[in-house]
C-alpha cells in the first residue's frame, strides 16, 4: 500500500524483501557517515512513486546491489547540502551491474559546492542511468552533478540531463563513464580524473566550456566516431603525473569544433 518509509538513523538498511505490493514514497538521510539504504532485488522497492536520499551532516548512499534495476516509474530526488563531504550518491555495489531506470531529479539549498554524486564500483558491469536528470533553476543546486568511480569501473548515462547554469557536469575518480545521449545542458564541464567517452554526436553541451584535467591526474576525453562542438577548451595539468588527452578510439573520423569565449583558453 501507499505511506512513507524513512530512515533516519546511524548505518545502512538493507531492503531484501518482495515489497511488489508497496507504493508510497522511501526517504533516506545519513546520521553516521557513508549511510543509506541498500536495495538487494528487483522487487524490493516495490511500486514507490519516490525515493529520496538526503545529505544533511553526513554522506548519504543509496546503493543497488549486483543486477538490480529500479522501476522506471520511481523517481529518484537527490539532496545534497553544502560541501563535497555532505554528498548524497548511487552506486552500485561492486560484483555487478546496477541499473536506475526512472527520473532523476537534482535539489539543493541553494549552497555553494553541493554534490550529486553517481559512483560506479565495478570493472565488468557498469551502473547505468537510464532516466533522465533535471535541475531546474527552481531546485536551487548550485554545484556538482558528478560522475565518479573506482579506478577503471564503469558508468553509462542513456538519459539526457537538463541542469541549470549553476551546475558543473564533472567526470572525476579515475572511472570510465560513456555518455550516450545529445542535447544534454549544463553551466561547464570538467573531466578532472578518468575517462568520458561521446556514445553521440554534440553529447556534451555545445555551448559551454570544457576543462580536462586537473593539477594531479590523467582526464581523457573519447570522442569514439563522434563529432562535438564545445563553447571553449582548456586543460590543467601542471603536476607531476598529470596529463589531458582528446583520442578517438573508433575507425570513424571524428571532429571536435571550439571557440574559446572571452577569458577562457
Amino acid at each position: 500500500g501507499a505511506g512513507i518509509l524513512t530512515n533516519n538513523n546511524s548505518g545502512t538498511v538493507i531492503l531484501s524483501g518482495n515489497n511488489s505490493g508497496y507504493t508510497g514514497n522511501i526517504y533516506v538521510s545519513a546520521n553516521n557517515n557513508n549511510g543509506g539504504v541498500v536495495i538487494s532485488n528487483n522487487t524490493a522497492l516495490g511500486n514507490a512513486a519516490s525515493v529520496t536520499i538526503v545529505s544533511a551532516a553526513n554522506p548519504t548512499i543509496l546503493f543497488l546491489a549486483a543486477g538490480v534495476s529500479s522501476p522506471v516509474g520511481t523517481t529518484l530526488y537527490a539532496k545534497p547540502s553544502s560541501g563535497a563531504s555532505f554528498r548524497t550518491s548511487l552506486e552500485n555495489i561492486s560484483g555487478g551491474a546496477g541499473t536506475w531506470n526512472g527520473p532523476i531529479v537534482l535539489q539543493g539549498d541553494g549552497s555553494a559546492n553541493e554534490v550529486c554524486q553517481f559512483n560506479a564500483r565495478d570493472t565488468n558491469s557498469p551502473l547505468t542511468l537510464n532516466g533522465n536528470v533535471t535541475a531546474t533553476l527552481a531546485d536551487n543546486l548550485v554545484g556538482q552533478f558528478l560522475f565518479s568511480g573506482n579506478s577503471n569501473c564503469l558508468g553509462v548515462m542513456n538519459g539526457t540531463f537538463t541542469v541549470n547554469t549553476n551546475v558543473v557536469f564533472e567526470v572525476s575518480g579515475g572511472a570510465l563513464w560513456t555518455l550516450n545521449t545529445s542535447g544534454n545542458t549544463c553551466g561547464y564541464v570538467w573531466i578532472i580524473n578518468g575517462k568520458l567517452t561521446l556514445g553521440a554526436n554534440n553529447a556534451l553541451p555545445v555551448n559551454v566550456p570544457v576543462q580536462i584535467g586537473n593539477n594531479q591526474n590523467v582526464a581523457i576525453l573519447d570522442l569514439a566516431g563522434h563529432n562535438q562542438q564545445v563553447g571553449g577548451l582548456t586543460n590543467s595539468q601542471a603536476g607531476a603525473g598529470a596529463a589531458s588527452f582528446i583520442t578517438n578510439s573508433s575507425v570513424t573520423a571524428a571532429t571536435l569544433t571550439y571557440s574559446n569565449i572571452a577569458g577562457f583558453q
